[in-house]
């Protein structure tokens, strides 16, 4: 299972970082709990509202499988007006979060290294946010902690699977993390860069030297991902472009659907529950 071998966890209360008000707010309001662990010495907070392997029997939802939804949040904040770095990259409004909120399946907030309140540790240099956001030492950190996360649905159901559903840049982060463990088989990218070299040219940005892109990525096999994915899009998002996934579909394929008057924030969060119907459809129809 990937990188079980070395996972590192340790559960713990770093320093005198505070977690990201509004969504620990959110939390409380939600009777949820954070975490804040270490994996790969950089640490991050997860929010797992429902980790209990239960088996939805809904009509509507695929059944007789144990299945857990993983969200992964956007690049949030890495530089103020684009001049600065940013001290601390956690987004305003963590639209992920949200869709997860949604969820009505066993769901898992995996948190990306050093957000939400922990810029300020030794290990968090602004690299990890900036210009190596995609890292190789990003991706090991979060596949750790997916593997910390799945151990209990393996326990109790071994063909256990995952889901990761990764916007904006956390999509970039879903289609890294994927081929690193083998629970995983279902990708979908909410408003996803899937090419951050196409999309820095594109507007003038500063190379993310240090960084991954899934685009240029063999995956293992025959160069094609073992998973599914879909890659949902809005036609009037200026953020990232459709034109940004050209390259990643041509190369590896996978559903691109275009949603007619979405932007890059606009209108996910109201469409959420009937996407995922639709997904939920799509994928036991794939």
């Amino acid at each position: 299972m990937g990188t079980m071998g070395m996972t590192f966890f340790v559960t713990m209360t770093l320093g005198c970082s505070s977690f990201s008000p509004a969504l620990e707010d959110r939390v409380k309001v939600l009777g949820w709990q954070r975490t804040v662990s270490v994996y790969g010495d950089l640490p991050m907070i997860t929010v797992a509202p429902n980790l209990k392997p239960v088996v939805l029997k809904e009509d509507s939802l695929e059944a007789s499988s144990t299945r857990l939804h993983v969200y992964i949040e956007g690049d949030g904040i890495p530089w103020i007006n684009g001049r600065f770095v940013s001290a601390d990259p956690t987004p305003m409004q963590p639209l992920a979060f949200e869709l997860m909120v949604k969820d009505p399946r066993p769901t898992l907030y995996l948190g990306r290294p050093c957000y939400f309140g922990l810029s300020d540790e030794p290990v968090c240099e602004p690299a990890l946010w900036t210009n190596e956001r995609y890292s190789p030492q990003v991706v090991e950190s979060m596949a750790q902690a997916l593997d910390a996360y799945i151990a209990p649905f393996l326990l109790d159901d071994p063909s256990a699977k995952i889901t990761l559903f990764g916007y904006s840049g956390g999509g970039t982060l879903a289609l890294l993390l994927a081929p690193k463990n083998e629970a995983v088989d279902r990708v979908v990218t909410i408003a996803g860069n899937l090419d951050p070299e196409q999309w820095t040219e594109t507007f003038g940005y500063l190379p993310l030297q240090g960084s991954l892109n899934p685009t240029h990525l063999p995956f293992p096999g025959r160069g094609k991902p073992s998973f599914q994915q879909v890659h949902i899009v809005g036609d009037n998002d200026d953020v990232v472009p459709l034109a940004i996934s050209d390259a990643y579909l041509e190369v590896h394929g996978g559903e691109r659907w275009v949603k007619n008057g979405f932007s890059h924030s606009c209108c996910w969060l109201e469409a959420w529950p009937e996407l995922l119907q639709q997904l939920e459809q799509f994928f036991r129809n794939g």
